[in-house]
């Protein structure tokens, strides 16, 4: 794995080292210095942090998708085929462990983390190339959805659906904006919204009596007596200096990415809040889908420990990038046409 990122980083900064820009270093070096405080908690060599290497490979693969448009769907739709071709293995192999949503050793919350972080990369990808409205596009939300429901992961579940109600309403938006002005058009596409709003009422109803939550709700699984005990040891030195939380000798971790962030690198953790503030105040000021998608990451975030070493940094990383680099090129394309205009 060392091998294929640091070729690939290769790669990539010989195609496009002259548009790097300061993000890019700030956030290879954060997760640098993230992983080394983080080894005072996990007592391990933090060069062996294995999603150190994912997060610096999703900021290089945010420099490529920003710079290079025109790739092909394929490559965001492999990692997703390996998960579907690993369920079909796994069923095969151990039914028993496959019926519990546990795929070699992955358990349901780190499965369905997984395939959604690969499904919100083929989004990216096909808002990058304006295709979001494609077959494919409109299709592969509901390919997530039974992945996620298959994982048996509530979070997961209510990601996938909340990420078709993302990108069908962009769709019918859309068509509503181009078809509002003709009467009959208009009727339609009112009337196919209605039609497709029940069926997929219908779908949702129907898989959320199937899943989890009909067992347990919304029970927390232990998450809340988590967050109180870190809120009880988090104080003015403790966010300085960061710290590790008593509940971490019974949970792996604190089931939080913010909070968990928090506890590695205490006030260091603010330059990644910074950084994350800025990517969602460009992508609102461009009006663009992707902001949709940071907010999608944020709410997985608030109950799994999803980004910041974890798999959400191979979509998190790559909207950064790529909303910092959009900015800055409409500044110096404005700032031409500004020239430009006076001479």
């Amino acid at each position: 794995m060392i091998v294929l990122i640091i070729s690939f980083s290769i790669l990539v900064t010989f195609r496009h080292y002259k548009t790097f820009s300061y993000i890019e270093y700030l956030l290879v070096g954060l997760l640098i210095l993230y992983a080394v405080l983080g080894s005072r908690i996990t007592q391990e060599l933090w060069f062996k942090n294995t999603p150190l290497y994912w997060g610096v490979f999703s900021v290089f693969m945010g420099i490529m998708m920003s710079r290079d448009r025109d790739l092909h769907s394929l490559v965001f739709w492999t990692p997703l085929i390996v998960v579907l071709v690993s369920i079909i293995f796994e069923i095969w192999r151990n039914l028993g462990n496959a019926m519990e949503g546990q795929i070699g050793t992955l358990n349901r919350n780190s499965f369905a983390m997984m395939a959604s972080t690969y499904g919100m990369l083929i989004i990216m990808n096909y808002v990058i190339k304006k295709r979001l409205h494609s077959k494919l596009s409109l299709l592969f939300p509901f390919i997530l959805l039974l992945i996620n429901f298959y994982s048996k992961s509530r979070a997961g579940l209510l990601i996938a659906m909340t990420l078709i109600a993302f990108v069908y309403g962009n769709f019918f938006l859309r068509l509503f904006s181009r078809y509002w002005e003709i009467k009959e058009e208009r009727k339609r596409t009112i009337q196919l919204f209605l039609f497709w709003l029940i069926l997929i009422l219908i779908l949702f109803v129907f898989l959320v009596i199937k899943s989890r939550f009909n067992i347990i709700g919304m029970y927390s699984s232990g998450r809340i007596p988590i967050y109180i005990s870190f809120l009880k040891e988090l104080n003015y030195r403790s966010f300085i200096t960061g710290f590790t939380p008593s509940v971490l000798s019974e949970a792996g971790h604190l089931h939080n990415s913010f909070f968990q962030l928090i506890a590695i690198s205490g006030i260091l953790s603010v330059p990644m809040f910074v950084i994350i503030f800025m990517a969602v105040r460009y992508l609102l000021i461009d009006r663009n889908f992707l902001v949709l998608l940071i907010g999608l990451i944020f709410a997985y975030s608030l109950v799994e420990h999803y980004m910041f070493l974890r798999y959400g940094d191979l979509i998190l990383f790559p909207l950064i990038v790529f909303s910092f680099y959009e900015h800055r090129t409409k500044h110096r394309q404005q700032d031409i046409e500004l020239k430009d205009s006076k001479s």
